[in-house]
C-alpha cells in the first residue's frame, strides 16, 4: 500500500467519524451569543507629484491616515458591558524629499462602561472609564521627527493622557438615547514625560506632572437611522464640572459621526468634534499662540465597516 492509498484511508475514516458523530439537524441547539464585535476602518490617502513644475503650480505632496473605531459589547440578562476603541490619525509631507511629515490629527481613545439593570428596565447602575491620549511624537511645528535635534517635544504617547472614572446611573428610555450621570466623578490629566510636563500646556499643575479633579459628569448619547437605514447618526455630548476649582467652567466634548451608506460596507463619514477645557491650552488660529478657547475638528472620509 503506497502513500496515496494510506491518505485515502485516513480521509475516509475521518469523514466517517464526522458523519457518525454529527447530531441530526433537528436536535442541534444554538448557543446564545452574548458578545457583539464590530467596527469601521476609514482611510485617507493623497499623493501629488510634479516634475519641473511651472512657477505657481504648487509642490509635491503625500499624506495618509484615517479613522478607526472598534467595539466589543456584552449583554446578558441584567448585565451590560460596552467597550469602544477609537483612533484618528493623519500626517502629510509637502515639498522636497527631505521635508518632514507634519501631523494633522492624532487622537486615541478607549472607553469602557459596565452596567447592572435595576427593577426599572430603563435604569442601569453603571460605572464608566474614559481615557484619551495620542500615539505619535509631536515636535514644534507639529512635525513627527526631530532630525536636527533643534525642536522642542510637545507631546507623545501618554504625554498627556486623560482618564475619567465615573460611577453613576445610566438611563436608557429607548434604544436610541442614553443619559448617564455621575455625581462623583474622578478625572486626571497626567503627563508622563517631565520635559513636556514642564511646558504646562496640557493642563497639569505648574511643577507637577498631573492635575486631579473631582466633579460631576453628564454624558448624553444619541444614535438613530434614517432613509431606510442608509444614514446613521451617532452623537455624544460629555460635560464635566470640577467641584474643587471653578465649577462654573464646564469641560465640553461633543462628538458627532454621520454615516451615509454608499455601497455594501462602504460609507461616507462626516466626523466633527467640539472640545473645551479651561485647563488645557489650544493653538489659536488668530495669533498662532496658545490659549484657552473652543477647539473644533472636522474630517470627511470613506470608511469600510465590518460587524462580526
Amino acid at each position: 500500500m503506497n502513500f496515496k492509498h494510506i491518505l485515502l484511508c485516513v480521509l475516509a475514516f475521518c469523514t466517517f467519524q464526522l458523519s457518525y458523530g454529527q447530531a441530526p439537524v433537528d436536535s442541534v441547539e444554538t448557543t446564545p451569543n452574548y458578545w457583539k464585535v464590530g467596527g469601521g476602518l476609514g482611510l485617507d490617502f493623497a499623493q501629488l507629484l510634479q516634475i519641473n513644475p511651472r512657477p505657481g503650480a504648487g509642490d509635491n505632496r503625500i499624506g495618509f491616515g484615517g479613522l478607526n473605531n472598534w467595539f466589543l459589547n456584552y449583554k446578558k440578562n441584567n448585565i451590560a458591558w460596552e467597550n469602544n476603541v477609537t483612533l484618528q490619525l493623519s500626517v502629510q509631507k509637502l515639498g522636497i524629499e527631505d521635508s518632514l511629515f507634519v501631523k494633522n490629527l492624532d487622537v486615541f481613545r478607549f472607553n469602557s462602561k459596565f452596567g447592572f439593570k435595576g427593577q426599572d428596565e430603563r435604569l442601569f447602575f453603571a460605572a464608566e472609564l474614559q481615557t484619551q491620549t495620542l500615539l505619535l511624537n509631536t515636535y514644534e511645528g507639529n512635525v513627527v521627527r526631530n532630525t536636527a535635534g533643534d525642536r522642542a517635544s510637545l507631546a507623545k504617547f501618554l504625554s498627556p493622557i486623560t482618564a475619567t472614572f465615573s460611577p453613576g446611573l445610566d438611563y436608557k428610555p429607548n434604544e436610541k438615547l442614553s443619559l448617564f450621570y455621575s455625581p462623583i466623578s474622578y478625572k486626571i490629566i497626567y503627563v508622563n514625560d517631565p520635559e513636556i510636563a514642564a511646558l504646562n500646556i496640557h493642563g497639569n499643575l505648574v511643577g507637577e506632572r498631573s492635575l486631579r479633579q473631582m466633579g460631576s459628569n453628564l454624558k448624553m448619547v444619541y444614535s438613530n437611522k434614517f432613509f431606510d437605514d442608509k444614514m446613521n447618526l451617532n452623537s455624544s455630548l460629555d460635560l464635566f464640572s470640577n467641584y474643587l476649582v471653578k465649577p462654573q467652567n464646564i469641560d465640553v466634548l461633543w462628538k458627532t459621526d454621520i454615516n451615509i451608506q454608499l455601497l455594501k460596507n462602504i460609507s461616507l463619514n462626516l466626523v466633527t468634534e467640539f472640545f473645551y477645557d479651561d485647563d488645557v491650552r489650544v493653538v489659536l488660529d488668530s495669533t498662532g499662540d496658545t490659549g484657552v478657547a473652543l477647539s473644533f475638528t472636522e474630517a470627511l472620509l470613506i470608511k469600510y465597516n465590518i460587524i462580526f
